[in-house]
């Protein structure tokens, strides 16, 4: 398993600059043990939108890197 780095979320962060439009680069690279699921397994997307980035350790603001 690989580790969540600064490293890996710089390389991820160019991945996407290299291969999708600049609008659709994320903002933020967060690293999570697992995705909250709905009673049918399906990830729940609504609590996604209830973690915040910028309290985690593992979560990089890719703004602060330009």
């Amino acid at each position: 398993e690989r580790q969540a780095t600064k490293s890996l979320a710089a390389s991820i962060i160019v991945h996407c600059q290299t291969s999708l439009a600049a609008f659709k680069v994320p903002r933020y690279i967060e690293f999570i043990s697992e995705l909250p699921r709905t009673a049918t397994r399906k990830v729940a997307k609504h609590e996604l939108k209830g973690i915040s980035p910028a309290g985690s350790r593992l979560s990089w603001d890719v703004g602060q890197w330009k």
